[in-house]
């Protein structure tokens, strides 16, 4: 794992392009490049299935097919993906939810709208979570 490395590869799954677009670019902005993209939870875990070298993975919450916690439930209820930080994008009125999240095992969340700065940071503490474990 190429963990904290500018080189790991992250799997951003949000249903909205504007919003895959806008995190690509914090990311970028903090030296990442090297995405995939999923429209929902659905074609995120088939992206997983077939791309073992994913490093970290930032999914929206509120999605068609399959939601955010929904792919959650199922990435760490695989042995292949388990261990795969995942950070969570939620919009402020979901923050009562969040207890099921960190029930199945995420990593860390960002509240909607969020800077560059804000998503290195989450991405920072969810390896250091992840070492410590």
């Amino acid at each position: 794992m190429r963990q904290g490395s500018t080189e790991m590869k992250i799997l951003i799954v949000d249903d909205f392009p504007t919003m895959r677009r806008i995190v690509k670019t914090l990311l970028r902005q903090s030296g990442y490049n090297n995405f995939l993209e999923a429209d929902d939870g659905a074609h995120g875990i088939e992206l997983l299935k077939s791309n073992s070298d994913v490093d970290f993975i930032i999914c929206d919450w509120n999605m068609p097919n399959i939601n955010g916690l929904e792919m959650l439930k199922t990435v760490r209820s695989q042995g292949s993906m388990r261990e795969i930080p995942f950070l969570m994008v939620a919009a402020e009125s979901e923050k009562d939810q969040m207890l099921d999240a960190v029930k199945n095992g995420v990593s860390n969340f960002i509240i909607k709208p969020f800077t560059g700065a804000a998503l290195q940071e989450k991405l920072m503490k969810a390896f250091s979570v992840k070492r410590a474990s």
